[in-house]
């Protein structure tokens, strides 16, 4: 059986993210439950807990891309505005 590379894990891991993000939008947090997360994206029933432990792990990785997203560019990598 060929290994998964870590590319492929991460885009998994992003797509079950995005769906999750979307359910728990139309949904809310409580309501989504994790069939309708794998639904959404599309992956096997397994796949969500092999990436991430629950719908606590789930949120809190959406909340801790966000927030990475967000960072502001650090001081040596701004640009110079004359």
């Amino acid at each position: 059986m060929p290994k998964v590379s870590d590319a492929h894990r991460a885009r998994r891991r992003q797509q079950i993210l995005a769906a999750a993000a979307a359910c728990f939008a139309r949904h809310g947090f409580h309501r989504t439950s994790m069939q309708d997360i794998v639904t959404e994206s599309g992956v096997s029933a397994g796949l969500p807990y092999r990436c991430l432990a629950g719908k606590d792990d789930i949120i809190a990785a959406i909340v801790s891309d966000w927030h990475q997203q967000r960072q502001p560019p650090s001081p040596t990598t701004r640009s110079r505005r004359t």
